[in-house]
């Protein structure tokens, strides 16, 4: 089974770059081909990813040839709502490969493998639904399925593709679209609640976004290409693990601690990565140490998030942005944190 992850990356690469290639190296029967227009003279030499030059316009055209229609894309976070379209528009890289997927760089690779191989096994036509981290089985049915229409709650059939090409903001189409697509047709997808563990945004301490330990103190740690989450389990008074297939870092503005080596154990906290010579109790109760920063650090950075940055939501007012709904959810689900 070969399976193949496309992210396209323009623009100067993250500080983080490195430690992604090295976890992704960890991941051998996974193939990343990352399109960029920037020099990989200094990245490691990483068997399964590879690097392709190209530039924004390239890939644009790339997919305005796909969609045969003239596109909005006037920037690279727009790319997010033409995912789906990858199977057909990377079609010439694609033809070996079983499965094709996409996803982002702002994550630490556990063993995926372990979190996807029953989905591969029952040959389900898509693994995942998040934007970070999605497969989908390598076939023109399947690659066409963006196009499909639904009905909307009038009972309209409407096509959400047309939405998606036609206007600049971003519709996540490659979380939101497809899973409303998926569902009205009942195609199957392969789940596992077990393969990501995100950060929570809005947080400068760093909280996992998984209802199971977002209201507990824990520690991100890869450790030998694992990714485990360390907990305090309040009932059997002792540290505890969990393992995921992957971290996702999302929006993580404060950090300034970074690896450009190959470590075998590290953690991650406030303000990046820190590498963990062994991994004892004392040395994950250290990085959860370091994940604590002071109550107006935090209020000052959960302000800024939700209103400021945009990182919560587009919508704005007089300058500010209205996280409305998502307080109210926040609230209403017990996991407002900051």
């Amino acid at each position: 089974m070969k399976l193949c992850i496309i992210v396209p990356y323009f623009g100067t690469f993250p500080p983080y770059i490195n430690t992604f290639l090295y976890s992704a190296s960890y991941n051998k029967k996974i193939d990343w081909l990352i399109f960029t227009d920037q020099s990989t003279d200094d990245l490691p030499n990483i068997g399964n990813v590879k690097f392709i030059k190209s530039t924004f316009e390239d890939v644009k055209a790339r997919i305005q040839s796909v969609v045969g229609k003239r596109i909005v894309l006037d920037a690279p976070y727009k790319l997010c709502d033409y995912k789906p379209l990858y199977g057909k528009v990377f079609k010439d890289y694609l033809h070996d490969y079983d499965y094709w997927g996409y996803g982002d760089i702002d994550i630490v690779c556990g063993d995926i493998i372990k979190f996807i191989l029953p989905g591969l096994r029952k040959k389900y036509d898509r693994i995942g639904d998040l934007g970070h981290f999605s497969l989908y089985k390598n076939n023109p049915d399947v690659n066409n399925r963006y196009l499909l229409p639904i009905k909307d709650r009038h009972g309209n059939k409407i096509r959400l593709f047309d939405r998606v090409y036609k206007h600049a903001r971003g519709y996540a189409f490659d979380e939101l679209g497809m899973r409303a697509i998926y569902k009205y047709y009942h195609f199957n997808t392969y789940r596992n609640k077990d393969l990501a563990n995100e950060t929570k945004v809005g947080c400068l301490d760093l909280y996992s976004i998984d209802p199971r330990f977002c209201n507990l103190e824990g520690a991100f740690i890869w450790d030998k290409g694992k990714c485990l989450y360390y907990y305090l389990d309040s009932k059997k008074g002792q540290l505890c693990f969990h393992e995921f297939g992957y971290f996702h870092l999302i929006k993580r503005h404060r950090f300034t601690n970074f690896l450009n080596k190959k470590v075998e154990c590290f953690g991650i906290s406030t303000d990046g990565y820190h590498q963990m010579q062994s991994l004892t109790t004392g040395n994950v109760e250290q990085i959860m140490h370091k994940n604590h920063s002071s109550y107006c650090k935090r209020i000052g950075y959960m302000i800024h998030s939700y209103f400021f940055s945009g990182d919560i939501t587009f919508r704005k007012i007089l300058g500010f942005h209205l996280p409305i709904f998502e307080l109210y959810g926040e609230i209403k689900n017990h996991t407002l944190r900051f």
